[in-house]
């Protein structure tokens, strides 16, 4: 089943991308002089994930 494994590999690399797309357009609406916008922005696209568990 190595088609299997490449195909969660490249659903989790997409779902990664879209998370730092959804960042980038946050941030862009922040206001420059606005930190905590931008902190906020972090914390909400950009935590950190749960490592997987492996069965």
């Amino acid at each position: 089943m190595p088609e299997h494994k490449a195909d969660q590999r490249q659903s989790n690399a997409d779902g990664r991308w879209a998370s730092v797309d959804s960042y980038l357009v946050c941030i862009s609406e922040c206001d420059l002089n606005d930190g905590s916008c931008m902190t906020r922005c972090m914390e909400v696209h950009l935590k950190a994930e749960e490592p997987a568990t492996h069965s």
